[in-house]
């Protein structure tokens, strides 16, 4: 990162109450300092931050990312954010919509889901979750998701065009498309690398036949986080 990019993120985190409050705090010490590595490049000081002021962080970094359409770069670092405070149902809703953006619908809905478990009456997470379905032209499922979101307080008008849109491709359904790149016969699965199981997952629109050597390296890949998606 360089240091305009840097400063940009600093400033950013700053409107972060939660992350000001600690800065301004006594307790911050030598915490939330730039400094330089021994080449150079700029970092920011965490040593001494509370888990959820590194989480808030991390998320807006995510954020940052997300917005420059670096949605595998989003990934990780919600990811590292989800691991210093795991009951935080705004992550794994962002998560999941940066999961959407790279068209890996199955863990966009884990993640969709995740978010709905730790906070059952957001309609926010009922859209994620109502989308990430939808793509995966499970019709029934989507419309009852997007059902559920709109009786929460935080109903919005994304969830009405999304409810419509669900409605309508339900009435009109269009096939899924097929994964065109079968796993090579004889092929032992931990030779198979991990972009060809991502890639076999978007063609196949976000799903993978169950049981499947494809389907079980996906799914090894995506909950070890040996690679992210």
């Amino acid at each position: 990162m360089s240091t305009p990019e840097m400063k940009a993120s600093m400033e950013e985190m700053m409107k972060d109450p939660q992350i000001r409050a600690f800065a301004e705090s006594p307790y911050a010490g030598a915490s939330m300092r730039v400094s330089e590595d021994d080449k150079g490049t700029p970092i920011i000081n965490t040593k001494g931050v509370p888990d959820n002021v590194l989480a808030a962080m991390l998320k807006t970094e995510a954020n940052l990312s997300f917005q420059k359409g670096d949605f595998e770069g989003a990934v990780r670092k919600y990811s590292q954010a989800i691991s210093n405070d795991l009951s935080n149902a705004i992550l794994y809703s962002n998560r999941s919509a940066a999961y959407y953006s790279l068209e890996l619908y199955g863990a966009a809905l884990d993640d969709a889901e995740r978010a709905l478990r730790l906070q059952p009456s957001w309609g926010k997470a009922w859209g994620r979750k109502a989308a990430a379905l939808l793509a995966q032209h499970r019709y029934d499922e989507a419309i009852k998701a997007y059902e559920s979101g709109l009786q929460c307080g935080d109903a919005s008008k994304l969830l009405q065009d999304g409810h419509k849109l669900a409605l309508s491709q339900k009435a009109n359904p269009t096939p899924p498309p097929q994964c065109s790149q079968p796993l090579p016969q004889g092929l032992a699965e931990a030779d198979i690398p991990p972009a060809r199981v991502v890639a076999m997952y978007r063609k196949n629109g976000g799903s993978l036949p169950p049981g499947s050597a494809a389907k079980r390296l996906y799914d090894a890949y995506a909950h070890t986080k040996i690679i992210y998606f």
